[in-house]
């Protein structure tokens, strides 16, 4: 999920403060993009490589500053220097590059000036301090650009590639077949994955830097450990399993089931795997996977199965005049009737389809995909200004209305997978419209126009601890804080508070110190030690008497270290229930009548 646009800014900010006297490229230009990326919630080696070589028209070899591959090129000088001429040496840089690799985005800076031409043609110029009010040029790098998908798209090109060669390479040492098969889709899965949510975002690339070695003998063997950690169940895993294999959350679905045989890998081939990290998987579209499918088969193959690759675009020319055009006119017509929106609603909840010759399934992934993008407007609709519901329960649209029939065991193992992920793509576009929540929209849109430009969300439906060692750690999410029942079960099930918090949309007012002196009372009434830990406010170590023991400064960036005992002992309030504030509130009306008295 992309940063809000508030915390964007807040990092911005932070950014133009902290580099506003910097002038010298060699020095500093890599701790400069560095940080510059991290404005967006980017980790640089995630995405982009510096001095990137690339041969020019003339032959001669060029270093690229700073290229993140089909996103951004990056051009630094140090002050003062022609920046125009900066951009001509980037756009010879641009002649040396494949065509998944050409950047949407070229940045010329010198520290204090930022050029920035886009791929549309538009043009923009501001210096270092403005920064926070041009945040919107970059819009690719935070995460809001809306994608389209079609067969040309780089990135999906470029995985396909990637793909392609991985499998030659094993290829190659002699594994083959049906095996090989099963072990392209299992990568292709966890590439997905490590990008899109599913796992923690980056730990399958952390994973093999860290613990495989550069000359790839030993990557098979913590494939294979990895294959039976993700089909084993966290709660039957080994206790002593490794630290960062256990990271990874169990997957059903069978993919994981089968045993196979170790492959073999070499230094390039390893490097493949690194590459295919580097890309934004969560971006691509499973589609591409019919490109997979057609890189990997030989033509023999091809020629006696009857395979067809056909492209995103193609799908799109027989199922938009066959059925998405008429539900988008259906939309259109039915305006704000809610009842005509809910017919609607209904009607493709009902629909099924059925591919006889699936292949990879890019006809059901496209059909899919379209579906689910009349639903969402339809939801955008009927849920507009509505208070807290359960989002789950609106959307249903579901796989199980494609169906498909394929002869082949490998490319209905794609199509299987690529299912999953385009559900799941669509799931995160779902959390992306719906990830905020206004109350009292109706009256708070005619106070600022800002407040249509934040969708809703649904709650959670149970609470969750975490088990650390002896630490059981409740997280508190901001105003959660002033939830009774939330904090009682909290503390039943807990011997450690964490409350999280964002309070960057109350910039510097007393929002911040107000929700502290709340946390503090909590403490008290809790009998626990609380860690606050907020984006721009306050963050603070309180312990269970309400005593605040550390704590930042307001809008600074700043960390604490602290030792953190764990009190599992029942607080009166905890024990007693809400007895506990009858009482109070008895006894405070006693002492009001004395002190009338």
């Amino acid at each position: 999920m992309p940063l809000s646009w508030n915390e964007i800014k807040s990092r911005a900010a932070g950014f133009s403060k902290e580099w506003s006297n910097t002038s010298r490229e060699e020095a500093e230009a890599k701790p400069f993009l560095t940080d510059f990326l991290n404005i967006f919630g980017i980790s640089r080696k995630r995405v982009a490589t510096f001095e990137h070589r690339v041969k020019k028209l003339d032959d001669a070899s060029g270093y690229i500053d700073l290229l993140w591959p089909g996103t951004l090129l990056v051009e630094m000088k140090s002050r003062g220097q022609d920046l125009k001429k900066a951009y001509e040496q980037a756009r010879a840089y641009c002649h040396g590059l494949k065509d998944y690799e050409l950047p949407q985005l070229i940045l010329i800076c010198d520290f204090q000036v930022f050029h920035i031409y886009r791929e549309d043609g538009l043009f923009v110029e501001f210096e270092l301090p403005d920064l926070i009010n041009h945040l919107n040029v970059f819009e690719e790098l935070a995460g809001y650009q809306k994608r389209s998908y079609h067969d040309e798209d780089p990135v999906n090109i470029a995985a396909a590639e990637l793909m392609g060669k991985l499998h030659d390479e094993l290829k190659a040492v002699g594994y083959t077949g049906a095996h090989l098969e099963v072990y392209l889709v299992r990568l292709v899965f966890i590439l997905f994955a490590d990008d899109s949510t599913i796992f923690q975002k980056g730990i399958f690339l952390d994973y093999l830097e860290l613990r495989t070695r550069e000359d790839g003998s030993d990557l098979a063997m913590h494939l294979d450990q990895l294959f039976q950690v993700l089909d084993t169940p966290e709660q039957s895993r080994l206790k002593t399993l490794d630290e960062q294999l256990n990271l990874f959350p169990y997957v059903n679905g069978r993919l994981f089931s089968e045993r196979l045989p170790n492959a073999a890998f070499n230094t390039q081939m390893r490097q493949i795997l690194l590459d295919c990290c580097k890309l934004d998987w969560a971006k691509i579209s499973p589609a591409i996977f019919g490109s997979l499918f057609q890189s990997v088969m030989d033509a023999t193959a091809r020629r006696n199965l009857g395979a067809h690759y056909t492209s995103e675009k193609n799908i799109l020319k027989v199922i938009k005049p066959l059925f998405v055009d008429d539900l988008w006119e259906e939309f259109h017509a039915a305006g704000e009737n809610q009842n005509k929106l809910r017919a609607l609603h209904h009607k493709i909840s009902k629909l099924r389809f059925l591919d006889p010759a699936c292949g990879c399934g890019n006809f059901l992934i496209t059909a899919f995909r379209e579906l689910r993008l009349v639903e969402l407007a339809i939801a955008e609709k009927l849920l507009r200004g509505q208070p807290l519901i359960n989002i789950n329960m609106f959307f249903m649209v579901d796989l199980d209305q494609f169906y498909g029939i394929e002869i082949g065991e490998f490319p209905s193992h794609i199509a299987q997978v690529a299912m999953w992920l385009i559900d799941h793509q669509m799931n995160m576009l779902v959390s992306e419209k719906f990830g905020e929540y206004i109350p009292l929209r109706s009256i708070a849109s005619k106070i600022s126009p800002l407040v249509d430009r934040v969708n809703d969300f649904s709650p959670g439906d149970q609470g969750m601890i975490f088990d650390i060692g002896a630490a059981r750690i409740a997280p508190i999410i901001c105003f959660e804080l002033i939830d009774d029942q939330i904090l009682h079960d909290a503390a039943k099930s807990s011997n450690l508070f964490v409350v999280q918090t964002n309070s960057a949309t109350f910039g510097t007012s007393p929002e911040s110190a107000q929700q502290l002196s709340i946390t503090r009372v909590r403490a008290i009434e809790h009998s626990r030690n609380v860690l606050s830990v907020s984006t721009t406010g306050y963050s603070a170590v309180i312990d269970y008497k309400g005593k605040v023991v550390q704590q930042t400064s307001m809008a600074s960036a700043e960390h604490l270290y602290a030792s953190v005992g764990l009190v599992d002992q029942e607080s009166v309030r905890d024990k007693l229930g809400d007895w506990a504030s009858v009482g109070i509130l008895f006894w405070l009306l006693l002492v009001a009548r004395r002190l009338r008295v």
